[in-house]
């Protein structure tokens, strides 16, 4: 936990210099699709996605009831590895709406790896 804030830490302090001009331009970007600044749509695409991918409405429930397990079991057994998962993207997400930018699905790419291997928690941890 503490290399995880230690990390964290050199990677705010590395950033330091750019976060002035990355709030000032992420605050005024100019949006002509008002719907993409609205996490509700974020939510919806990325709801219209998984029935692309899964084909049916019985696998992706399936799908989520074995992420829910394995979410169940990080928290039962290891409940900092679901911090370390979720806050980053949630804290990130905050941020980004928070700031007035676009949020679209793509911006939670990044954090399907860790659902990737959420139903795997009880082998691994």
């Amino acid at each position: 936990m503490i290399g995880f804030a230690a990390a964290g830490l050199l990677t705010l302090a590395l950033f330091t210099p750019a976060l002035p001009q990355v709030l000032e331009r992420m605050g005024r970007e100019l949006s002509l699709v008002v719907a993409w600044k609205n996490p509700l749509w974020t939510a919806l695409e990325v709801a219209r996605g998984l029935q692309i991918s899964f084909g049916s409405g019985v696998l992706a429930v399936t799908a989520l009831a074995v992420l829910a397990i394995g979410v169940i079991s990080h928290m039962k057994t290891k409940p900092e590895v679901i911090m370390l998962l979720m806050v980053p993207s949630l804290t990130g997400g905050l941020l980004v709406v928070a700031l007035g930018h676009h949020l679209w699905p793509r911006f939670f790419y990044f954090a399907l790896d860790s659902l990737r291997w959420s139903p795997y928690a009880g082998r691994c941890f």
